[in-house]
């Protein structure tokens, strides 16, 4: 769960969390609503989605809320480099969704994220949900060079963000609608920000001067392992930070211990759900895009 609240108190944009991890988004011109292949011709078939990291807890799930939403039969491809795993994952997900009665289609197939060449050919939407991502965009390059109507992924570091961004124009050459960092935080975080932000401005203010995100999860969905990866590749990354309305990154990940109450007032079920806990400074990128949006000045 994530929560974005604005303070009049810290004189900071800063980003800490007592969990770990589970938008920065932008948006090019909006795909063609009828499938399109990879080299943009019109067709007939139903609509082909790729889960790159599709066999992991995120991929299944989302493959498995896709094909019970979607308004008309799916194809849709779970994506990774092991086989056994693939197997495995089509068949969780087959045990979630009624196929006969919804007419999907699931399948796997084995594609190596770090070198993605032509599995791309003829995918209408793309989720790229196979962290970490540090490092360049790669996907996403390739994503518009096969003219992807659709893109979306799970990234956080800002390096990375940076890089998609500056592909934006090329996004809309292709017409491809890209939705980077699309996850809870970032991603949900920054949608709430935004609104809080909004809300305030409704009331009368004219400028937000201070922003704060503070996180609590309560646990890692099975997702240990690859959460302890991110977790030691986070604490080389700098944390965005804004002061004064300059952009000003500090080394502190895992620092500035600090107690953040996560309820309203004791009336609150938060109170007793999760209380008073203790967080710390990490390198999460909504601290660095979303003040750069709202041009705050603390």
């Amino acid at each position: 769960m994530a929560l974005g609240a604005a303070t009049g108190r810290s004189r900071r944009a800063s980003s800490s969390h007592g969990g770990r991890r589970p938008r920065r988004g932008w948006r090019a011109r909006r795909a063609a609503t009828s499938p399109t292949s990879g080299e943009g011709r019109r067709t007939a078939r139903r609509p082909r989605l790729m889960l790159l990291g599709g066999c992991g807890r995120i991929g299944t799930a989302a493959a498995v809320h896709l094909m019970k939403k979607a308004q008309g039969p799916l194809e849709v491809i779970l994506a990774g480099r092991d086989r056994e795993r693939g197997r495995a994952a089509v068949e969780e997900v087959k045990a979630e969704v009624d196929l006969k009665g919804l007419e999907h289609e699931i399948s796997f197939r084995q594609v190596d994220w770090q070198e993605p060449g032509s599995h791309f050919d003829g995918i209408d939407g793309l989720l790229h949900t196979a962290g970490p991502f540090d490092g360049e965009p790669t996907v996403l390059r390739a994503a518009l060079q096969e003219r992807i109507p659709v893109y979306v992924d799970v990234a956080d570091p800002m390096s990375y963000l940076d890089a998609a961004e500056a592909m934006e124009q090329k996004a809309k050459e292709t017409e491809t609608m890209a939705l980077c960092s699309a996850g809870a935080f970032p991603g949900f975080s920054n949608v709430l920000a935004m609104e809080c932000a909004q809300r305030l401005r409704d009331a009368g203010s004219t400028e937000l001067e201070d922003l704060n995100f503070s996180y609590f999860t309560a646990g890692l969905g099975g997702s240990g392992p690859v959460n302890l990866l991110i977790t030691n590749l986070g604490f080389g990354d700098p944390v965005p930070v804004w002061r004064q309305g300059r952009y000003a990154p500090r080394m502190a990940a895992g620092s500035e211990m600090r107690e953040v109450d996560f309820f309203l007032d004791e009336s609150d079920p938060a109170f007793d759900a999760v209380g008073t806990r203790e967080v710390w400074s990490w390198p999460f990128p909504e601290a660095g895009t979303v003040p750069r949006r709202l041009k705050i000045r603390g």
